[in-house]
């Protein structure tokens, strides 16, 4: 449990750092709130588990976890490089600069 909890730790803080690097700042409070969306949602329904185990079988719970985990790695693969580059204060130098790093990658 311990071992979970410093990863849940661990990726809560990164996902943090991701935020601020991604988003310009005339944007970023809105979007750092609206990215921890999704870890409330999940924090009301992960007690429900506990339910759905008594009604299903154990590997239940564990298959929708997996599938959450593998739906995120991948999307986390889409994200921006942002090493090396400053932080836009706008969201016109945002869209600049990623615009000009896409290009790049082409």
């Amino acid at each position: 449990a311990t071992i979970g909890k410093f990863f849940i730790i661990t990726c809560t803080d990164l996902s943090g750092l991701a935020f601020v690097e991604i988003f310009p700042t005339s944007v970023r409070q809105t979007m750092i709130g609206s990215g921890a969306i999704p870890g409330f949602i999940g924090a009301v329904i992960a007690p429900f588990t506990k339910e759905l185990v008594t009604y299903t079988h154990l590997s239940v719970m564990y298959v929708i976890y997996g599938i959450i985990a593998m739906v995120e790695a991948i999307s986390v693969q889409f994200l921006p490089e942002t090493g090396h580059l400053d932080i836009p204060d706008t969201i016109e130098e945002a869209e600049l600069t990623f615009s000009k790093q896409s290009n790049q990658n082409r």
